[in-house]
């Protein structure tokens, strides 16, 4: 049996007996990275270091995930009551680790908040099957909130959030909102802004920033950020804007930092405007993608920023009753192959 033990309790350890397996950590990274491998875990919030993430994100995962956890008090009360119980079956799995996403361009109309939201419901909804990750999305624009255009009212706002803390902002299918007011936003310093959403940030295990280029805030948090994707559109004069861009972040933050994702391919029109450009991923024509946020969008994002190990969320889990109906079919067609083995006048001439 593995225990997770995140104390600074000593005498947690002469509990245990020689069938146990103690994970001693006290970082939040190593808890959240144990967490498959853990049957019970032992906790006390105050003994724990923040980093990088923060005590909420971890007590969050805990109530989530498919075990048992307690503090070691109520561990010492009754040390058998936790070892002796059933282990529960564990997911085994790799844990993704924490990133950050900005979408970004010149200006609007390439798919910035389509792609922020459809890449943020594809980790939220693939994520499940093992333990459900949070994931927040940061709109940094000028203007109207691109996010309430699609999702309708989307409140509070991130000024409202930022000078109230008590406030909880909105959750939309498990993914955490930050709508933009710039007119309000801009009364305050980029200071509050990036303390604010630097908080934020540690409550989450992917962030998620739809900006115009270049925005004040966004370079509040720039150096966080561990992909910035250059979205433009299959013409001549987007792509080349696309790649001048791509070439100025990656002077300020430094090189592999910007990818250049071409949306909204379709057909040979499309095929000749990016001869001879130089471009990391494309992404097919999907009509209105905002109404379906089916994932087609966020898919090769994800593939991208988190490589083979994505390779284990991609798969899709089946019901029990699709195994049941697939071995079922199976029987019958065997029965009815048996059944034309012995009865040579049934077999079609």
């Amino acid at each position: 049996m593995q225990v997770l033990v995140a104390t600074k309790e000593r005498q947690v350890f002469h509990a245990f007996g020689p069938r146990v397996e103690p994970l001693a950590v006290l970082d939040t990274r190593g808890i959240y990275e144990a967490l498959p491998k853990t049957q019970l875990a032992i906790v006390d919030d105050e003994d724990l270091i923040a980093h990088p993430f923060s005590v909420a994100f971890i007590r969050k995962l805990l109530e989530a995930a498919p075990l048992r956890c307690c503090t070691s008090a109520e561990f010492l009360a009754s040390p058998e009551a936790y070892l002796g119980a059933t282990a529960p079956l564990r997911d085994i799995y790799k844990p993704l680790p924490k990133r950050t996403i900005a979408f970004t361009s010149y200006s609007g109309g390439t798919g910035k908040t389509s792609f922020a939201l459809d890449t943020a419901l594809r980790l939220v909804n693939r994520s499940k099957r093992h333990l459900q990750l949070p994931v927040a999305v940061f709109e940094f624009t000028y203007g109207g909130s691109a996010l309430g255009a699609l999702l309708g009212e989307v409140k509070p706002y991130l000024y409202d959030l930022v000078v109230q803390r008590e406030l909880e902002p909105r959750c939309f299918q498990g993914i955490t909102l930050y709508p933009m007011d710039y007119e309000n936003v801009r009364l305050l310093s980029p200071e509050q802004v990036q303390e604010y959403c630097h908080e934020q940030m540690t409550h989450h295990l992917l962030t998620i920033i739809d900006t115009i280029w270049p925005h004040g805030l966004a370079s509040a948090i720039g150096n966080e950020v561990d992909l910035w994707v250059v979205l433009t559109t299959p013409r001549i004069d987007a792509i080349e804007n696309a790649t001048r861009l791509q070439q100025e972040i990656t002077s300020t933050y430094g090189e592999n930092k910007a990818i250049i994702v071409v949306n909204q391919m379709d057909g040979l029109a499309s095929r000749l405007a990016l001869l001879g450009t130089r471009h990391d991923l494309e992404v097919p024509l999907i009509q209105r993608p905002e109404i379906f946020f089916d994932g087609r969008l966020g898919k090769e994002i994800l593939s991208y920023t988190y490589g083979p190990q994505w390779r284990e969320y991609q798969k899709v889990r089946r019901p029990h009753w699709w195994s049941r109906r697939r071995h079922a079919g199976g029987r019958r067609q065997q029965a009815a192959a048996r059944l034309v083995s012995e009865n040579p006048s049934l077999r079609s001439e």
